[in-house]
């Protein structure tokens, strides 16, 4: 699944969002390979979206607006829906577009009316509008998007799901990939001892149990920690960058064996050190496969520095309009035109609106200043 286009209204605190994921020519020594779909090398997207900003700025919750949107075109979840519209005395929709694995064009909208009652939202109905088109071998997105054609259909899911995979992983998140899935793969254990080896030299060894179903052992020096069922036990005696790193390796290793083909790692990195957090994303990027698609955000500046195409970069910014908040995203490409157009110093020189306001700091260091 590739995602190309997104708007997003009354959804969570995202109003009248949009934000796209394609790009319109071809960069030439890009350090990206294959940055189109497959056997259509005009039809281009962006396969890797490094997404930064300031706290609060909307960078988890986009990936948790994908994953409401996805498990409600794909499962009928109506319920996760519903839970993501911010003010429910007003409508609320959304629009995407994107690829399954049978070279079509999808555009499915959908506006949400809530039904209330006593202030409490007691039903919601949804108003579909389905489009899509055949893309063509010399197509470009916005030659398919002319061709966009609406069709009768009740929901989304009664067309297909054939292609329809992701993985999403968040700060904290504990549930891993489910351990009978991959645990007879020698691939799994290589990644899992290169990443917790790297991360904490305590660790000796991570190893499938041999007494313990759909589980593994991270054997430390003085202790062992048992991962079952993808649950980890003993969280303590872990650091936080080792617990995070065990979703890290788990990410990698559907990267590696192509599971899902859409990836959103959401700042699983805050506690691991930057040089490795560098390594590790180059790891994965060597080995994204044809039609998949990475999500990548993170706080640290360092990745500014990575030989990537400046499309690779998106910043989320909020302000403030008519005093309602307002998320908007501002990809580099949009600003930087020539090859040798440095992101980082972009971002230094704040030309996205990205950083920080630190006007109340600024503020508070006046009434308080250092004392001699």
């Amino acid at each position: 699944m590739i995602i190309l286009d997104l708007f997003l209204d009354n959804i969570f605190a995202f109003k009248d969002f949009h934000i796209n994921f394609t790009y319109p020519k071809k960069i030439v020594r890009s350090t990206i390979n294959a940055e189109h779909l497959k056997d259509r090398p005009n039809f281009r997207y962006k396969k890797v979206n490094i997404i930064m900003g300031a706290n609060a700025s909307g960078k988890t919750t986009l990936g948790k607006a994908m994953t409401a949107i996805f498990n409600f075109l794909l499962r009928d979840d109506t319920v996760g829906m519903i839970e993501t519209i911010g003010n429910p005395a007003r409508k609320a929709s959304f629009s995407i577009d994107f690829i399954l694995s049978d070279d079509t064009l999808y555009r499915v909208s959908y506006a949400m009316d809530t039904i209330m009652n006593d202030g409490v939202i007691t039903g919601c109905e949804f108003i579909p509008s389905i489009m899509k088109a055949a893309i063509r071998k010399n197509d470009s997105y916005e030659t398919a998007c002319e061709r966009l054609e609406e069709i009768d259909a009740p929901d989304f899911s009664s067309i297909t799901g054939k292609g329809f995979g992701w993985a999403f992983s968040y700060p904290h998140k504990r549930k891993i990939l489910p351990f009978e899935r991959i645990s007879d793969d020698e691939l799994v254990f290589d990644v899992l001892n290169a990443v917790l080896k790297t991360l904490d030299p305590s660790i000796v060894k991570v190893e499938k149990s041999a007494e313990i179903k759909n589980a593994f052992i991270v054997r430390k020096r003085n202790k062992d920690i048992i991962i079952q069922d993808g649950e980890i036990a003993m969280e303590s005696a872990l650091s936080s960058g080792t617990a995070e790193g065990i979703d890290v390796a788990m990410t990698l290793i559907r990267i590696i064996k192509g599971i899902n083909h859409f990836y959103y790692c959401d700042e699983k990195f805050a506690y691991i050190n930057s040089d490795i957090e560098q390594r590790i994303f180059g790891i994965m990027l060597s080995h994204l496969k044809e039609n998949d698609q990475l999500f990548f955000t993170t706080h640290n500046t360092d990745m500014l520095d990575l030989n990537l195409p400046q499309h690779s970069y998106t910043f989320l910014k909020k302000e403030i309009y008519d005093g309602d908040n307002r998320i908007t995203a501002v990809s580099a490409s949009e600003y930087l035109k020539k090859y040798s157009d440095s992101v980082r110093r972009a971002v230094e020189n704040d030309v996205f609106s990205s950083l920080p306001d630190e006007t109340y700091l600024d503020e508070f260091e006046r009434k308080y200043p250092e004392e001699k």
